[in-house]
């Protein structure tokens, strides 16, 4: 892959050659897949999450599932696997191995544990292999099944959900950090109030968060069998979404941290399959970011036109890196009682653009405010500027993207 200067950011003191990083996922789960990763022009990775090895995972299988909808195949991903059934001392291994051979890349640690001991000899082990960066795996939301050897054990209660003990275990991990190794804390969309557990992770000690890690989900059920479509002989668990259908969750985490916390520097995550979702991100104030999902269905190669569409944008746009482009749309995030409501604007269509389906017409007249009407010739939908309360159904449903509200 071509360096493209423009890619290139500092985040937490560490120089990323461009804004893209595997997250701590199957895709991060051996050396030769990270090794194609980087061949491929991957900026970093997030190795999956691992422990000590008395907590090894047993894994029920099969873990993962697409969320489809009719003929759109895998809006999300929904999964009930655990921790890397690899040890600290693999991944160890494998970071001395890349340092050695690929010395521009970010190498992050992410490790999971139960004990304020165990949290700080995973950090030794980490810091000596010259980890460049730990995350705290405290959000995934089967995760306390992770580290549990029995049911007993199993408290329904990650780090990342309640603020004592977000606060507690980020400052004993920071604590433990001998050579001042960046602590990243994953946060988890699962709670009431995103924004003040990363005030939490901040007050503990955190170099920064990334946001967000799962949604808590069930996949469904057959409806012939009446059994869970993800399923290990018959027996189906709540699980984590992620994916495509996980990006606004993700993008709301994001502007709400960052508005609480502005200056705490935010790694996203959720959702990223292209470059315009990659802009986005950057665009409400979140850099580097990590990649899992698309990655099932676009394969590492997806870094080639992520880096190339991205740059060509930033070029039109008139940005110079990243760190310039970082934020901008921050300003135009309000609270909704600051929302105009003088204002008002009008559907409008574009006749060269409709194929006459009508389906907006349906939408509206049956969903929103019946402003539209099919006219007898077939021609496109005739809008009542008396009844058009500007609302945006219409456009959700239009396949050809022809309606505009002025």
């Amino acid at each position: 892959m071509m360096a493209r200067s423009c890619l290139e950011l500092t985040f937490c003191g560490k120089h990323f050659i461009n804004p893209f990083i595997i997250s701590a996922s199957p895709a991060s789960d051996s050396r030769e897949k990270v090794e194609r990763a980087f061949i491929a022009g991957w900026a970093g990775v997030v190795f999956k999450t691992v422990s000590l090895p008395e907590y090894a995972p047993s894994l029920a299988s099969p873990y993962m599932i697409g969320i489809d909808c009719k003929s759109a195949k895998q809006l999300g991903m929904l999964n009930t696997d655990l921790i890397s059934e690899r040890t600290v001392y693999d991944i160890a291994e494998d970071i001395r191995y890349f340092k050695q051979k690929y010395p521009d890349r970010i190498l992050i640690g992410s490790i999971m544990a139960a004990y304020q001991s165990h949290w700080t000899q995973l950090v030794e082990i980490l810091e000596d292999a010259g980890a460049d960066m730990i995350e705290l795996s405290m959000s995934c939301p089967q995760g306390e099944q992770s580290i549990a050897r029995n049911a007993e054990m199993v408290s329904q209660v990650i780090p990342a959900s309640d603020p004592a003990l977000m606060l507690e275990t980020t400052r004993v991990v920071k604590n433990a950090v001998k050579k001042g190794t960046p602590v990243i804390v994953k946060m988890t969309p699962n709670v009431t109030d995103i924004a003040q557990l990363a005030l939490m992770a901040q007050k503990g000690g955190a170099d920064a968060v990334c946001a967000i890690d799962t949604l808590r989900g069930f996949a469904g059920v057959d409806v012939e069998t009446g059994r869970p479509k993800l399923n290990t002989n018959g027996f189906g668990t709540w699980g984590g979404l992620s994916g495509p259908l996980l990006k606004p969750v993700a993008l709301a985490a994001i502007t709400k941290i960052k508005t609480l916390c502005p200056q705490l520097p935010v790694s996203g995550v959720g959702g990223i399959s292209s470059w315009e979702d990659a802009a986005e991100f950057i665009l409400l104030g979140a850099a580097p970011l990590q990649i899992c999902t698309a990655i099932s269905k676009y394969g590492l190669g997806l870094a080639e036109s992520l880096c190339k569409n991205l740059s060509a944008y930033m070029e039109r746009k008139g940005y110079a890196s990243v760190s310039d482009m970082l934020g901008r749309s921050l300003p135009y995030l309000v609270e909704h009682s600051k929302l105009s409501r003088t204002a008002h604007c009008l559907c409008n269509i574009d006749e060269s653009k409709c194929i006459h389906c009508g389906k907006c017409a349906v939408c509206c007249s049956d969903y929103a405010y019946g402003a539209l009407s099919l006219p007898a010739d077939g021609g496109a939908p005739h809008v009542d500027a008396e009844l058009c309360r500007g609302c945006g159904a219409c456009a959700s449903v239009c396949p050809r993207n022809a309606i505009s509200y002025r």
